[in-house]
C-alpha cells in the first residue's frame, strides 16, 4: 500500500470479522458432533426396532443390514470429512489472527500460531466416530 492511501477496511474490523469466522467454524465443529450423535442413534435404533418387531425370515429377503451399513458409514464420512474441513479452515483463520495482531515488546506473537494440541478432543472425537461406524458395521443387529 503507498503512503498516504487510505485502508478500506481497519484493521479492528478485519480483526473482529477473523475472530468471528473462528467462533463460527468452532459452532460448525460442535453441530457436526451433534448431527453425528443424532442420526447414529436413529440409525441404531431403527435398526433394533426392525430386529424387535419383524420375523428374522421376513428381514433376510431384504438388503437392510447391507442398506444400514452403508448409511452408518456415509454418516461417519460426512461428519469426518465436515470437521476436517473446519479443523483446516479454523487453523487459517488462527494463523490470520495471529499475523494480523503483530508481535509483543520481546518479538513473540501476541496470538500465538495454532497447535495440532489445540484440536485434540476434535481428533479423539473423528476416532470414536470412526470406531463406531466399525463396530456398528461388525455388529449390526441386521446381520
Amino acid at each position: 500500500m503507498a503512503d498516504g492511501e487510505s485502508r478500506r477496511v481497519s484493521y479492528d474490523a478485519e480483526y473482529m470479522y477473523i475472530s468471528n469466522q473462528i467462533l463460527e467454524l468452532t459452532r460448525r465443529i460442535r453441530d457436526s458432533f451433534r448431527l453425528f450423535v443424532q442420526m447414529f442413534s436413529a440409525l441404531v435404533a431403527a435398526s433394533v426396532w426392525l430386529k424387535t418387531s419383524h420375523e428374522a425370515a421376513e428381514l433376510r429377503g431384504y438388503r437392510y443390514a447391507l442398506l444400514f451399513d452403508v448409511v452408518a458409514v456415509a454418516i461417519a464420512l460426512i461428519v469426518v470429512v465436515s470437521v476436517i474441513e473446519d479443523l483446516a479452515s479454523w487453523r487459517e483463520f488462527r494463523d490470520a489472527q495471529g499475523r494480523l495482531s503483530g508481535l509483543d515488546a520481546a518479538g513473540r506473537p501476541v496470538v500465538p500460531p495454532p497447535r495440532l494440541a489445540a484440536a485434540r478432543v476434535e481428533l479423539a472425537s473423528l476416532l470414536f466416530i470412526f470406531g463406531a461406524a466399525v463396530a456398528y458395521c461388525v455388529f449390526n443387529p441386521l446381520n
